[in-house]
């Protein structure tokens, strides 16, 4: 019996820290439906994008949902180093985009018919976009970088010690 009502007190207690998270992406959820039907049909003085306006209205909804849960977020527990995050996460998106800069360059430039052919483009290109990645995140100084290599440190001494 004292098991079942730990469980439903703790149930309980989850239910009432996440209740506003439900609420506010509850909310957002019905804005999202309607933007769909607005942007991709159009109406009034908005005008119709067509399938474009279902990834924009991805786009606008998450970020308000994003930054509304964190908005409470911070109002519930404090600060929580949402500053470093936001630069981290900027040091991130500048390393993806610069490791993909190199295929988009090439294939503007080269038309590739062969499937074949394009496929082992494809997966060099993809190597090169991940050393690409790791350096310009090392080169940013993510934080994440240093852990990685520690654990791959690690993991490479004990398969090392294994032969």
């Amino acid at each position: 019996m004292l098991p079942t009502c730990l469980f439903i007190a703790c149930s309980r207690q989850c239910f009432d820290n996440l209740k506003r998270f439900v609420i506010i992406d509850s909310i957002g959820r019905v804005v999202q439906i309607a933007m769909y039907g607005l942007l991709t049909s159009g109406y009034g003085l908005i005008p119709s994008l067509g399938l474009l306006g279902i990834p924009l209205t991805d786009i606008v909804i998450n970020f308000l949902l994003c930054a509304a849960m964190l908005y409470h977020l911070r109002k519930k527990i404090g600060s929580y180093g949402l500053t470093q995050i936001v630069l981290d996460g900027v040091k991130i998106l500048i390393a993806a985009i610069a490791s993909i800069v190199p295929a988009f360059v090439f294939l503007i430039f080269v038309d590739l018919p062969n499937p074949l052919i394009s496929l082992a483009i494809i997966a060099g290109f993809g190597i090169l976009a991940l050393v690409i990645y790791y350096w310009m995140c090392k080169l940013l100084k993510v934080p994440e970088i240093e852990i990685a290599q520690s654990l791959a440190g690690k993991a490479l001494r004990i398969v090392k010690r294994g032969n």
